[in-house]
């Protein structure tokens, strides 16, 4: 019979009657396809808003030369503070796998794989809710078997948007005005938490504010869960006493969980050095203190080879130690006197003198070689190489 669907816009109030739209059942100006498509129509979810650019055209699916997995994504532009939370798109197939990837200006996020339940569309409730704040650039890409390609549409596509791969190359959808079907939902963001990067054992702690006074958070860090109450800001906070390194944590509040990295960075600073023997290049090591200022006048304590040595700091922060070892490959340890922080570099000395074993038949005119280095590495011309063979010393002029 006679009817039409009520359609609320995710973005706001500004399109259509405040918000709203009314489609005919009779209306095929916004899907024109022949053949069938099921939609199970489930939201458990409360998604709060649908990024997406497939709003009309032709559905039809493309596959990549020679059969092999097609890539397609798409970015969008944050509208606020918020949770990717899902992502919708066409299958070909029952069964059809896929392997799902989101970055966040740039980095990547979040990968996960899976398999299409049914033909039609699905949404894939993502593993981990992914955090993004205004403005941020997001992007989607999905590999898989087809791409849902939306075609002769009467909308115009912002260019550098919507990409497919064709072999080792992003090509621009807009270009033939086409878009691919790759939704984004997102979930209003209950509390807010900000990526945290500090200096081993310094003050810093991670924070989250989740909008209300003494409520109890979960905060799991380095798999490990621990429970803080927030205070009367409404913040919750968790000191970090890791190892210098890269760490992921994740906030859970009120049935959310969000996920956010934390950087911890080294009191001591130093480079692994590879120099040739008994050459110029010597280990340094700079110490800072807790909010990165350089530390003068303090013995570094460093080990290498098993013997103990301490070097004193200078005006800049940087101890130095010298380097005369044989040609080898060793550990170097440093203590940081303030913190106890330990951290090791390798250290790995070359050979100014190159030659290799040789076997020989009796008179068969086998020469032994060996050619000499300088402390860069560069052929030392003009000089004497003395051997050793069976206690009778040589001298050869190169």
């Amino acid at each position: 019979g006679d009817g039409a669907w009520i359609l609320k816009d995710s973005f706001g109030l500004e399109n259509g009657d405040k918000g709203f739209i009314y489609l005919s059942y009779y209306d095929i100006s916004f899907l024109n396809s022949s053949y069938a498509v099921g939609f199970i129509i489930e939201n458990t979810e409360r998604y709060v808003r649908n990024y997406q650019t497939d709003l009309s055209g032709e559905l039809i699916f493309s596959q990549a030369v020679g059969g092999r997995d097609a890539t397609y994504k798409i970015t969008y532009e944050s509208s606020g503070s918020e949770l990717i939370s899902g992502v919708g798109t066409y299958f070909k197939y029952e069964g059809e796998q896929y392997v799902l990837n989101i970055y966040v200006n740039g980095v990547l996020k979040h990968t996960q794989n899976g398999t299409g339940p049914y033909y039609g569309f699905h949404t894939i409730k993502l593993t981990d809710e992914i955090l993004i704040k205004k403005e941020d650039n997001f992007t989607v890409e999905m590999t898989k078997k087809y791409i849902p390609i939306l075609n002769n549409s009467r909308q115009h596509y912002a260019a550098d948007t919507v990409f497919v791969k064709n072999g080792d190359v992003f090509e621009d959808l807009s270009l033939k005005n086409q878009t691919a079907s790759l939704k984004v939902y997102t979930k209003d963001l209950s509390f807010y938490a900000e990526d945290l990067v500090k200096i081993y054992r310094n003050d810093s702690k991670f924070e989250a504010n989740i909008g209300a006074v003494n409520e109890s958070v979960i905060f799991e860090v380095n798999g490990v869960n621990y429970t803080r109450v927030s205070d009367e800001n409404a913040t919750a906070r968790i000191a970090i006493n890791l190892i210098p390194g890269n760490y992921t944590v994740k906030t859970t509040f009120n049935g959310t969980t969000v996920k956010n990295n934390i950087e911890v960075l080294p009191t001591l600073i130093a480079d692994n050095l590879v120099k040739y023997f008994r050459n110029e290049s010597q280990f340094y090591i700079s110490l800072i203190d807790a909010v990165g200022n350089a530390v003068p006048n303090v013995n570094i304590t460093m080990n290498i080879n098993g013997v103990f040595y301490n070097r004193a700091t200078n005006a800049n922060g940087t101890a130095r130690l010298n380097i005369n070892l044989e040609p080898g490959e060793y550990t170097l340890t440093a203590i940081d006197p303030v913190t106890g922080l330990e951290m090791s570099y390798n250290i790995t000395v070359l050979p100014t003198l190159i030659a290799d074993d040789m076997n020989m038949a009796y008179l068969d005119g086998s020469q032994f070689s060996a050619k000499l280095l300088d402390g860069g590495g560069n052929p030392l011309a003009n000089v004497n190489i003395e051997f050793n063979i069976d206690f009778i010393r040589f001298s050869f002029f190169y």
